[in-house]
C-alpha cells in the first residue's frame, strides 16, 4: 500500500533528471530555439509511381490557442482528384500553459533510434525533412514531481528556490536534486551528474561535516554504546527531535520530547558503526557523526 505521499519513507529521496532546471529550450538541427507551435516538418516527395505524399508537422500550440499539428496529402496523380487523400489532426492547449512537446526536459534521440533504418525511400526522405533530432520525453515537472493544483501543470514553469514537501509548484518530494541547465538526452550520463550520485551514494554521510546553529544542545558521550546523552543549555528549547541516520542514508532512529530537561538520556539499540544525528527543537538544529561501539 502507497504512504499517504505516494513515496516510501523513512530514507533519502533523490533526483537526478536530464531535462533543465532553468525551464531553457532545446534547439532545432540549426541550433534554433523550438518553440510551441512550431512547424518541425514540411515536405513533399514521390512514395510510388504517380502518387506523390505533402506531410507537415507542428508542435503542439501556444496556451490557448488551437492550430493544425498534422496534415497528411496523398496525391494519385494518375487518377482521378477523386481518389486522392487527405487527412489533418489538430490541438488544443489549456489555458493554462504552453503545448508539452517544445517544454524543457530529457530529449527523446530521434536520430539514435532510426540510425539503422536508412536515407532513402519514404522513411529516408521523412528523416531528411525533420526540421529537430530530438523531441521532449521527459518533461522537467515531471520529472522532479513538482506538486500542481487542480491537476492544471505548467509544462514551462522554472523550478525555483525547491523546498522538499508537497504544495504547489516549487515542492518537491525529494530531498536533493540534480538539475542541468541545458536539456540533455534522455538518460545521458554527465560529470555533474556522476558526481552527484557517487556524492549521494558513497559520500554524503561520511563526509557530513558537523554543523551547529545554536550551541544550545551538546553529545556529551561519543563515541558511545547504548545511551546518548545530551545537555541542553538552552532553557527555552522546546519540541526536542532527534533523528539517526546509517551510512547509507536510511533513517534508524527517531526520539521526540517537548519539555527537554537539562541532561537527556536516550537508550539506543543500534550495532556498532558511524551514524550521523540530526537535533533539532524550536531554537536551533544540530548535525554531528556519532561513533556507537
Amino acid at each position: 500500500a502507497l504512504t499517504p505521499s505516494g513515496y516510501p519513507e523513512n530514507l533519502r529521496k533523490i533526483a537526478m533528471i536530464n531535462g533543465s532546471g532553468i525551464n531553457a529550450r532545446y534547439q532545432d538541427i540549426n541550433g534554433v530555439d523550438l518553440l510551441p507551435g512550431r512547424r518541425i516538418v514540411n515536405t513533399t516527395f514521390n512514395v510510388a509511381a504517380g502518387t506523390d505524399i505533402t506531410l507537415s508537422i507542428n508542435f503542439t500550440p501556444p496556451a490557448g490557442t488551437e492550430i493544425n499539428v498534422s496534415h497528411v496529402y496523398l496525391d494519385f496523380a494518375w487518377w482521378v482528384p477523386a481518389f486522392d487523400v487527405t487527412s489533418n489532426a489538430r490541438s488544443i492547449a489549456h489555458p493554462y500553459s504552453d503545448g508539452v512537446d517544445a517544454a524543457s526536459g530529457g530529449l527523446f534521440d530521434i536520430g539514435g533510434l532510426t540510425e539503422n533504418l536508412g536515407t532513402t525511400g519514404t522513411v529516408g526522405n521523412f528523416l531528411a525533412a525533420l526540421e529537430t533530432d530530438f523531441f521532449n520525453f521527459i518533461p522537467s515537472v515531471s520529472a522532479m514531481a513538482l506538486e500542481v493544483t487542480n491537476n492544471e501543470i505548467n509544462w514551462f514553469h522554472t523550478p525555483t528556490n525547491l523546498v522538499t514537501t508537497r504544495a504547489v509548484n516549487n515542492i518537491t518530494p525529494f530531498d536533493a536534486w540534480y538539475m542541468p541547465d541545458a536539456n540533455e538526452p534522455h538518460v545521458t550520463l554527465t560529470q555533474g551528474n556522476v558526481d552527484f550520485a557517487w556524492n549521494e551514494i558513497v559520500l554524503a554521510v561520511l563526509n557530513t561535516p558537523d554543523t551547529t546553529i545554536s550551541e544550545g544542545i551538546s553529545i556529551a558521550n561519543n563515541p558511545m554504546k547504548n545511551t546518548l546523552t545530551l545537555l541542553n543549555k538552552e532553557i527555552s528549547a522546546e519540541n526536542l527531535h532527534v533523528s539517526i541516520y546509517d551510512t547509507t542514508g536510511k533513517k534508524v532512529f527517531e526520539y521526540s520530547e517537548k519539555s527537554p530537561s537539562n541532561t537527556i538520556k536516550i537508550p539506543l539499540q543500534l550495532t556498532a558503526g558511524i551514524y550521523i544525528t540530526h537535533i533539532t527543537t524550536n531554537t536551533f538544529s544540530l548535525q554531528k557523526k556519532i561513533i556507537i561501539e
